[in-house]
This record gives structure tokens, C-alpha cells and sequence, in this order.
């Protein structure tokens, strides 16, 4: 059996899998109709999450006749990640064992993408195969335009060319892989590894509401100031939680990346928001392609730092240990002009996939630490920069960051947010009122006029009661939306370690509600794992659960904040809050850490689009007296349930 799976992106891959048929039935002439002979092609093939997304072709193949019938010269399947290139002689040079191709002027490093595309096929089968094991994979570099006899004298390649014949194919794999040229040892290893690139990613209803507002123009060149500046200044979204400035750096990607062509990349420290960022925009990568290596990519900024200090220093040592280290050393290079101009933009050219881009976006900007400003506008200059700028929504650090620091008023441009464009009407008042009963000077978010409902759950006594868990669901549902489209955040101390570790320096963690779901027979996408955080949920089944530490930037049609008086608590012994203290002259330490914690609390309470569910673990607690007055305040919009 052989088939071709899937859709390329350009005609070259759609060439290139058939072309890859007939050499198959040529080599077998029966694998058409032979049930122990298996060849999937899959076209324009994406392992999201990985350093090198996009695979032109990937190619599993099993012979399961036997060994005399394999012959002395064959091998039992391979797993094949291919980049095609269509490259005329004349955009084709090898450089020692190195091929480069050229696209507009610059020369691209083809066997280096190759080489990644191997690891981050293996990878992505890992993490999301149903008995957690991979294959072996041999990375090929396919120039379907040129004969052999053009490169066969290059040693240690790894090239195909357009008169390939299975007798190639299996040398490369035989010298690539060897002893492991036989990858999939069963039928059942096979189908595994297929299955992770055959799962459909459904959509829900709340995607395709997302999705409408992503692709929705948001630049006007005729009416904004700013629209028609990019890439001529800094640019600017500032405003509080729910104001939609995540979702308006994703629209402004989209709408320059579909103008423009621009390559972008938008950086985030918090793995969950990259991890829904990327599932939401992978519902339309088949139709647009606006993810992946070729046109928007999200990442952390750690991964994007260690890419960086990769291709300068070389594979860094403990990296997230010495991340402080790395980082001001990358930066006194970039300051002493170790690193100049030049030399940057030699080294974005030999890694032209990780590191050239066109525009850099950066989400929570408050957050990021100055050594990593200075590295991007170092870089990338500040002209070539968006920040969306959170008030009051700090979590790595209480201060926030200059982002404007020694550039002129011409030079930069801030768009003020103020609307909630997540938060309903009547969730936005609750809100609102919640912030002027902890007394937070100045907080508040002006509603949105079409934005009409919105409720909130006040729920106290068992949180792991099965009728209010089979209430959340049947109102969810009731709604029109999936177990996806909600939203869970817990404390840390409903976080538990495993004894396995994913590796020596990271424990698997699960949290206590994901444990009790699961035994109630639902689907759960464990976000308070870091190994889980690496992937998002693929199953509209799946319930998302996170911890509060990364529940920023993150939204639900319904939104449970369990133990919410047990953040706070939590909040107030962080040591971050002396950075607020360290700015405020007549500021107590008590007075800094209380500050903190209640800018900590609105964060989780902007998380919902349509029902916003408040636990308290301890009525008597502060976050308890607070919601009891909320409930006289609002007796139209709080419902208040309690559970034995």
C-alpha cells in the first residue's frame, strides 16, 4: 500500500511526491496492492514547536515480507524527512559537504536546515505519539532539477537528484543511520508514528471567533498614525489585561506578514501562551501558511537567546542555569563591537531560519529584563520592533522596563488600549469593582459596548465536587463551546511531582484537579508539566489546566480561578515585591508586597471571555472578605454556590 498524504504549499512538493511514487512502485511493483509493503508520503509536513517547523516531504516506509524477500541490498523502513529544492544549476553551489541555494541574492545554508529537520522530526514524534518512542530519521536533501554526477564527487552528502533510484536512497540511509536502518521494527511503530501527522486538529467555536479577530485588518493606513510607520519607529500597545494587546501584535503579524511578506517573529516567555498562540494559527496554516519557518513563528525568548548564542559561541553548557551569564556576554560582545554589523548580519544569513527576521514582536514587554531589551534592539534596531506593554501585569520582575529609554518622541509611536475586547459587560463591572475593593489605585477597563452578558460563579466549600465540575461542563456546552474553550488555573500547592523525571534536571509534574478528571474519566492538557507546556492540545476534549504563573495572555469562554485566596497568599511572600518598594520612597515592605500581590490577582480575573468562576479555599481569608462584599454589590451579576 502507498499514498500521498496532504497538501504541498508550493507545486515543487506536489512534484516532488509523485515523482516519489514512481520510484517507490518502480523499486516495488507491487506495493500498490502488497498489504505488507507501507509508503506514506506526506506533503508540506509541520512539527510545530520544533527548532525547524516545515518539511517539504516526509516519507515512512515498512517492508514486512520477510528477509528473503527483502534482498542483500535493502533495508526493512525508514522514516525520510526531505527538503526539496528546485534550484537550477546556476543557484546551487557546495561549499566542502555543505549545499547552499539562493533565493533573491542570498545564499541559503540548505544542509544545515536539512540537518535540524532529522532531530526535529524525531522530536515531535516523541512528544506526541501514543507510546512516547521515535524513530530514526534520515534528513535528504532532494535537487529535483539536477542530475547526480553534479554533486557525487562531494564526500559525506546526503543529496539526491533528479535521476534518484531506490539503490541511492538506501545507501545515504545505510551510511546515514547505521546500525539503526531499520526504524520501524513492527507494523504497529509504523502506525504510531503516521497517526501523529494524520491527527485533524479541530477547531472549536471559540477558535473560529478567534480566528475572525486575528485576520481581521487592523492596520489602516488612511486613518492611523502608525499604520503607515512600521518598520520606521518603535511601536507601542499599552494597556491592562483583557485589552486585547496580545491578540493585537498577532493582528498586526498577520495583516504585514499577508501585505508585506515580512518574516516574524513574535517572542514570550510564558510556554502556555505560545502553546495556544500556536495552535490557534495552525487551524489556518493549510489555507495561509501564516505559520511556520516561512512566515510567523512564536517562540520563548530563551529558545530565541540560546539560538543566538548557538550559532556565535557554539552549543552553550547548562544554558538555562548560566542564562544570566550567556546573556551579558552575548551583550558586551554586541556593546564592544566584537560583534559589528557585519558579523550580525553574517550570522543571520547562515542561520536565516532561526535568526533573520524582518519584524520582532514582543508580548508582555513590562516584563523583560533590560540586558534582553538591549540584545534585540542591538540586533534588530528598535524601528524593526512591536511590544504590546502590560500595566500592572508583572510577573517576572515588579518594575517594568523602559522600552523607550534614549529614543525621541519621532522615533516612537504608543497606542493607548483601553476597551476590554475579552471581558462581557457585566463581567468587566465585577471586575472593575473587584480592583476598587482591594483598593488598587487606578485600575480599571472601560467596557466594551457590544460586548453584552457575562457572569460570575462565586464558589466556596469542595472544589473537587462532582456536581459543580458537571455544572461547568453543561453550561459550557450549553453554549455552543468545547471542554477546550475552558479555562483552569490553580495554586501551586495543587501541583505534585512525579518520581519519573523527564530527564535529570526536570521533575514531571501533574496537578491534583488533572488527577481527578482523569479518574472521572475526562480528557485533560496538563499545563502545569513543563514537557507538556512544549506542545498544546490537539483534542477538543482536552481540558486545559495551568497553573497561575502562566495563565497570562491566556483566555476561556469560562475561566475557573481555583484557591484564588491562596495565590494571593502565595503572592504576598515573593520576594519580587521589593522591586516595588525599591521605586516607592515611603513604600513599607509589607505595603510592597501587598501591592504586588493584589496587581498579581487581576491577571487570572481578565482570563474570561463569557464566565468567570472564583474559588476561595478560606472565606475568612482577604480575597474571602472580599468577595462576600462583592456579592451585595453585585447581586445581579455574582452567583454564589457553595459545595459539601
Amino acid at each position: 500500500m502507498i499514498e500521498i498524504i496532504g497538501e504541498g504549499d508550493h507545486p515543487t512538493e506536489a512534484l516532488a511526491a509523485k515523482l516519489f511514487y514512481k520510484l517507490m512502485v518502480a523499486e516495488f511493483p507491487d506495493i500498490e496492492r502488497n498489504s505488507d509493503l507501507h509508503c506514506s508520503i506526506l506533503m508540506s509536513v509541520t512539527c510545530y514547536k520544533q527548532v525547524v517547523q516545515d518539511i517539504d516531504l516526509l516519507v515512512l516506509f515498512v517492508d514486512s515480507r520477510g528477509l528473503a524477500a527483502n534482498g542483500p541490498r535493502s533495508i526493512r523502513s525508514c522514516c525520510l524527512a526531505l527538503e526539496v529544492k528546485s534550484h537550477g544549476p546556476g543557484s546551487v553551489k557546495f561549499d566542502g559537504g555543505k549545499c547552499s541555494v539562493n533565493y533573491s541574492g542570498k545564499w541559503h545554508n540548505v544542509s544545515r536546515q536539512s540537518g535540524e529537520q532529522k532531530y526535529s522530526v524525531r522530536e515531535y514524534i516523541l512528544r506526541n505519539s501514543e507510546n512516547r518512542t521515535a524513530p530514526f530519521v534520515t534528513n535528504l536533501i532532494w535537487l529535483v532539477k539536477l542530475p547526480k554526477s553534479t554533486f557525487s564527487s562531494i564526500p559525506d552528502n546526503n543529496i539526491i537528484g533528479s535521476d534518484v533510484i531506490w539503490d541511492d536512497i538506501v545507501q545515504l540511509i545505510t551510511t546515514q543511520e547505521y546500525p539503526h536502518h531499520n526504524p520501524f521494527r513492527t507494523f504497529l511503530n509504523y502506525k504510531n508514528s503516521l497517526d501523529v501527522f494524520k491527527k485533524k486538529h479541530n477547531i472549536s467555536g471559540l477558535d473560529r471567533r478567534r480566528m475572525e479577530i486575528i485576520t481581521k485588518s487592523v492596520l489602516d493606513q488612511t486613518s492611523q498614525k502608525y499604520a503607515s510607520k512600521i518598520g520606521e519607529q518603535l511601536l507601542v500597545f499599552r494597556g491592562r489585561g483583557g485589552t486585547g494587546k496580545t491578540v493585537r501584535l498577532i493582528q498586526v503579524a498577520y495583516q504585514i506578514y499577508s501585505e508585506y511578506g515580512f518574516r516574524i517573529k513574535l517572542l514570550t516567555y510564558n510556554k502556555a501562551l505560545v502553546a495556544d498562540i500556536t495552535r490557534l494559527l495552525s487551524h489556518s496554516k493549510a489555507k495561509s501558511g501564516v505559520i511556520g519557518d516561512k512566515a510567523i513563528t512564536i517562540s520563548t525568548v530563551h529558545s530565541f537567546i540560546y539560538s543566538w548564542i548557538k550559532e556565535v559561541d557554539g552549543t552553550p553548557m547548562d544554558f538555562i542555569n548560566n542564562y544570566e551569564i550567556y546573556k551579558n556576554q552575548l551583550l558586551n560582545n554586541l556593546n564592544s563591537n566584537v560583534l559589528d554589523t557585519k558579523l550580525i548580519d553574517d550570522y543571520k544569513e547562515a542561520a536565516s531560519r532561526f535568526l533573520e527576521w524582518d519584524m520582532i514582536l514582543i508580548d508582555e514587554a513590562q516584563d523583560w529584563p533590560e540586558n534582553e531589551r538591549d540584545i534585540l534592539y542591538k540586533l534588530y534596531g528598535y524601528k524593526n520592533i512591536i511590544i504590546a506593554d502590560g500595566v500592572d501585569q508583572f510577573i517576572r520582575k515588579s518594575i517594568s522596563t523602559n522600552w523607550q529609554e534614549g529614543i525621541s518622541k519621532n522615533n516612537r509611536q504608543i497606542v493607548s488600549l483601553r476597551k476590554s475586547l475579552r471581558l462581557k459587560n457585566n463581567l468587566c463591572s465585577v471586575v472593575n469593582g473587584f480592583a476598587q475593593e482591594m483598593e488598587l489605585d487606578g485600575w480599571a477597563l472601560t467596557p466594551e459596548d457590544e460586548l453584552y452578558g457575562g457572569r460570575v460563579l462565586y464558589v466556596t466549600g469542595n472544589p473537587m465536587s462532582r456536581e459543580l465540575h458537571g455544572r461547568l461542563r453543561e453550561t459550557n456546552k450549553k453554549d455552543g463551546n468545547s471542554p477546550i474553550d475552558m479555562l483552569f488555573c490553580v495554586p501551586p500547592s495543587w501541583v505534585n511531582t512525579y518520581e519519573e523525571k523527564v530527564n535529570k534536571f526536570q521533575d514531571r509534574k501533574y496537578s491534583t484537579l488533572a488527577e481527578q478528571y482523569k479518574n472521572w474519566g475526562f480528557a485533560v492538557w496538563d499545563g502545569v508539566d513543563e514537557d507538556t507546556r512544549g506542545g498544546y492540545p490537539l483534542d477538543l476534549e482536552e481540558h486545559r489546566i495551568v497553573q497561575y504563573d502562566s495563565c497570562r495572555g491566556l483566555e476561556g469562554w469560562l475561566v475557573v480561578n481555583f484557591a484564588l485566596d491562596e495565590l494571593y497568599d502565595y503572592k504576598l511572600l515573593s520576594q519580587e515585591a521589593q522591586e516595588i518598594k525599591s521605586n516607592e520612597l515611603f513604600m513599607t515592605d509589607e505595603e510592597a508586597q501587598i501591592v504586588f500581590a493584589k496587581r498579581w490577582v487581576m491577571i487570572p480575573m481578565t482570563r474570561a471571555i463569557d464566565t468567570l468562576v472564583i474559588h476561595v479555599a478560606d472565606r475568612s481569608s482577604y480575597i474571602g472578605k472580599v468577595m462576600d462584599k462583592m456579592l451585595t454589590q453585585f447581586p445581579d451579576n455574582i452567583e454564589h454556590y457553595h459545595f459539601d
